[in-house]
């Protein structure tokens, strides 16, 4: 993670019609006042601090103002309406000097516009700005009450100030005395900071980062080429969608079962109508076959990685972050959970490998060979398809939906539509974590790093595995060999780079970029779990065709889930001290970097390979029970699209939609998670729906309604020889029973 965060800074001008047009330039920010030369031109600050005194008399309080700015030597008498009266009776010094009083004044300049350096028709609007805020004009205090303030806190690392953006926009002034025409317009100045707060010197430069403006108006979007083809694939699919789930209720309606063959098959499979019932089907008994406890597995390490983002999107824009090191260091252990959440990942690793194993497996001794061609098109159909839909719209329709305080930002170069309209092939193709280097991070849908590695190790599952379907101890030799290999390689990336064990939370930038490109985002660091994975879902598939089940004493079982329990807890909570958020990160000690980056994922793979194995057994106990409940079944089905989803969802509630900052807690962390989760699963099923379930159905039609013809063909042609020496004894029969009969008519004649 580059530890340089957004110290975002809303300083919301309203102003004329001409001056809403200008860019907000660095030039604009009001500069600090030298005292020295202050006090050289004292008559210069009474005469402007004469001027601004009304206005700030509305807006402080009347006890607050005669308090500590009350002073009759500095109040210039034709700024009220009163008449002069008698010399009052003698009080009591001011609580502000002069020097302080130009302190004050060039403080106020955070909060109200100055009149130097506009033009001429901003110069009136401001004008008639100041005017109707003395006189308490209720257009004029609601635009004082919309723009950010210093915020309290500052130092905690509250540097969100945004000001309130619907209250901004909401502004419109039309009127004459004074001269006045304009409408709100909200500016959100974005400038680098550290992550952790401000310096207590607040006289430090800033580096202006980004600048976004916005009215009550819709932007004026330009739609493309690709835009115009984008909505109408929505369209096309939708009305897919809509004609097939019409047609499906009319069959059922009209009791025609029969018209489910023939070509209006490759309609059906667009009904919104089955595809639901499939997505929220609930199995109470299901098969020997079925690995019941991955429905829970898979629902439990996807909310583990939305809620390890959520963390992750929302320190940055928290009020409290600055405090966030020393929350951690009370609890350290158990916020490891999230801070070392990484091998939820691998968990995913895992599963897909152990998927893949079992199916090649049964595919192959059933058909006795392997096709290349089924293989790779089968994958590529199950992932692509929802990818490509979620890159079209995430390309297209956010400017149109999205309202918050960096909306503008949507639409701006390497920010978040733009990233979708240039990099969309990356996600869709699988080449995401290819890119991930010094120059170039950039993607559409950042998880799809996962679903690009996941691919890849697809591709070379044919060079681990099949030597083990044709040549069992060759094969486990060289699955052997590939495990030792997998946690060599990522061990001596480490030690060769100096990198840290893995990426840790107190990583500098340099070796987060390295870890990232070399380690994190590469199959070859992350073939592991999946090669556990592939070994035990061969396990698996071969022990259903043994007579004899694999059985297990009751102190195997309980060495079994302690060993797994205990490994597990060590590569969650092993290495803490580089976990900390302190900003002072501890050196890389070469042992344990070593030691834990080679062989941490290998070992959280066989810990997780343990507990399905324990559950599908039947050793799990009240896991088993937990992880096979029908209820996780449904999520379980949607996890992949709500994966896919949450993080850009994310995005834009951290980042894009804010209007105000929020309370880092775990309690707020979690509920928003939940929130994301629940918005995820929604739109998950619509993506479903329009991509993911309808090219299923269609690959079963294709690609495996060919294969089962073939399959029938190759059955029948097998079964002609049997048929064949079949009828041939009941030739051989029938004359027999011919002959019987003969002579036995002949015998009778006899007699």
């Amino acid at each position: 993670m580059k530890r340089l965060y957004l110290l975002t800074v809303a300083l919301i001008w309203t102003v004329g019609l001409s001056a809403a047009e200008r860019q907000v330039n660095p030039k604009y920010v009001i500069p600090m006042v030298d005292l020295k030369a202050a006090r050289s031109g004292q008559e210069e600050v009474r005469s402007k601090w004469g001027s601004i005194e009304e206005t700030v008399r509305s807006v402080l309080s009347p006890a607050l103002w005669a308090a500590l700015l009350h002073s009759t030597n500095h109040t210039p008498a034709h700024l009220h309406d009163q008449e002069p009266q008698e010399p009052p009776e003698p009080q009591a010094p001011p609580l502000l000097s002069d020097d302080h009083r130009v302190l004050l004044l060039n403080y106020w300049g955070f909060y109200l516009p100055d009149l130097n350096n506009v033009s001429y028709p901003c110069r009136l609007d401001l004008a008639a700005f100041y005017r109707g805020l003395s006189r308490g004009k209720g257009w004029a205090v609601k635009m004082v009450d919309s723009w950010g303030k210093l915020p309290d806190g500052m130092l905690a690392g509250n540097t969100w100030v945004l000001g309130l953006r619907d209250e901004c926009v909401g502004v419109e002034v039309h009127q004459e005395l004074p001269q006045a025409h304009f409408i709100g317009k909200y500016c959100v100045m974005s400038y680098r900071r550290p992550m952790w707060g401000v310096s207590e010197n607040l006289n430090e430069d800033l580096e202006l980062y980004k600048v976004a403006c916005q009215t009550k108006d819709p932007p004026q979007l330009e739609y493309n080429d690709r835009d115009v083809t984008m909505i109408v694939v929505l369209c096309v699919l939708g009305a897919l969608v809509l004609a097939g789930t019409f047609a499906d209720v009319w069959i059922l309606v009209r009791s025609t079962p029969h018209s489910r063959k023939g070509r209006l098959k490759y309609l059906l499979v667009f009904s919104a109508y089955t595809n639901l019932e499939k997505i929220f089907r609930i199995n109470i008994n299901e098969g020997p076959e079925v690995i019941s406890c991955l429905h829970g597995i898979r629902v439990l390490t996807m909310s583990w990685v939305v809620l390890g983002h959520a963390y992750l999107m929302g320190v940055s824009g928290s009020v409290n972050k600055a405090l966030l090191p020393d929350m951690i260091s009370e609890q350290l252990i158990p916020v490891q959970v999230i801070l070392n959440g990484l091998p939820s990942v691998d968990t995913f690793f895992f599963i897909s490998g152990l998927l893949v194993a079992y199916n090649l497996t049964k595919e192959f001794d059933r058909t006795r060979s392997f096709n290349p061609i089924i293989y790779v098109v089968h994958r590529f159909l199950r992932l692509a398809p929802p990818i490509l839909l979620l890159c079209g719209i995430f390309a297209v329709f956010p400017p149109l939906f999205i309202k918050g305080s960096q909306a503008p930002l949507l639409v701006q170069p390497t920010n978040f539509v733009d990233l979708c309209r240039r990099y969309w092939w990356r996600d869709s193709f699988f080449l995401t974590n290819w890119f991930f280097n010094e120059i170039d991070t950039e993607s559409c849908i950042p998880v799809c790093w996962y679903t690009s590695v996941d691919f890849q190790l697809y591709l070379c599952t044919p060079f681990f595995f099949l030597p083990l379907l044709y040549r069992r101890k060759l094969g486990l030799w060289w699955m052997y060999c590939l495990l030792l290999i997998s946690c060599l390689v990522p061990g001596i990336i480490i030690a060769a780079l100096e990198l840290p064990p893995t990426q840790v939370q107190d990583i500098s930038g340099p070796d987060y970029v390295q870890y990232t490109k070399w380690v994190y985002t590469k199959p070859w660091s992350r073939a592991s779990p999946y090669l556990v994975g592939l070994c035990l879902g061969y396990i698996l598939r071969v022990d259903q065709k043994r007579q004899e089940k694999i059985t297990l004493k009751k102190w195997q079982v309980a060495v079994g889930w302690i060993v797994a329990i205990v490994v597990l807890s060590l590569v969650v909570f092993g290495i803490p001290q580089y976990n900390t958020l302190s900003g002072e990160p501890e050196p890389y000690q070469p042992a344990i970097s070593i030691t834990y980056g080679g062989l941490h994922r290998f070992a959280w793979g066989v810990g997780i390979a343990w507990i399905v194995f324990a559950c599908h057994y039947g050793y799990g106990g009240p896991i088993n029970t937990f992880l096979r409940h029908p209820f996780w079944q449904p999520l379980s089905r949607l996890t992949y699209t709500t994966f896919l989803i949450a993080f850009n969802l994310q995005i834009l509630l951290y980042i894009y939609i804010p209007q105000i900052p929020f309370y880092f807690s775990h309690l707020n962390m979690i509920t928003q998670t939940v929130g994301v989760i629940f918005l995820s699963a929604l739109s998950g099923v619509v993506v479903s729906l329009l991509s993911e379930s309808p090219i299923i159905g269609l690959e079963r039609l294709i690609l495996r309604g060919t294969k089962t013809d073939r399959t029938k063909a190759e059955k029948k042609e097998s079964q002609q020889p049997e048929r064949k020496e079949i009828e041939k004894a009941e030739r051989i029969e029938t004359e027999l029973d011919e002959i019987r009969k003969t002579e036995t008519r002949d015998t009778g004649t006899r007699h």
